[in-house]
């Protein structure tokens, strides 16, 4: 299999830029429906909760009767976990493609090949 370097290193840079700008700070905001969005016709925001708030009942006297052993004292709460999902729009796509076909005009071969490269791979996902 022949690897191509250079669109990996571009997808991770992407993803390293994405966890730059999605922070606990951002994902707890999000979770608490605490922010205000900027260009919302660009995507949306989907939040999956997956929070398990509660035992079998055979688990939870196991869990109960451990707890009584060892001297831990019972914590009742519960926080809730979510799973956080981008999802671009149309329009989001649309202009994400056009960044790419500007950079496929690009005067250096270079950056020409790897964004039509890069478009192609994009393409085949969809």
């Amino acid at each position: 299999m022949l690897l191509d370097m250079r669109l990996l290193v571009f997808a991770t840079l992407g993803r390293k830029a994405e966890k730059q700008i999605m922070t606990e700070k951002t994902k707890q905001a999000i979770r608490d429906n605490d922010y205000t969005v900027k260009f919302a016709d660009y995507g949306t925001i989907q939040k999956k909760n997956y929070t398990r708030s509660y035992y079998r009942e055979e688990d939870q006297r196991q869990i109960d009767e451990f707890i009584k052993l060892k001297g831990f004292k019972k914590i009742t709460e519960t926080k809730k976990e979510y799973t956080i999902e981008i999802v671009p729009s149309a329009k989001g796509i649309k202009e994400y493609e056009k960044m790419l076909n500007e950079q496929e005009k690009s005067q250096h071969k270079n950056i020409a090949k790897v964004a039509s490269q890069l478009k192609s791979k994009i393409n085949k996902i969809k």
